[in-house]
């Protein structure tokens, strides 16, 4: 995941945190999750890049 999160980033201006920037001594955390948060006030182009960088991944 965290490949896929540097990889966002970097081509798509995107920042999505991988499962592991939440690790915690009280339980596991999953490898595989990431974390979005929207903290703009608009957030429509990020998910708009998002949406672009998946599909061109197909």
């Amino acid at each position: 995941m965290e490949s896929f999160c540097t990889g966002l980033v970097e081509q798509a201006g995107v920042l999505l945190l991988p499962a592991s920037t939440y690790r915690s001594e009280l339980t596991e955390t999953p490898a595989d999750r990431f974390r979005v948060g929207i903290g703009r006030h608009d957030p429509a182009p990020a998910l708009e890049a998002l949406d672009g960088w998946l599909r061109a991944r197909r």
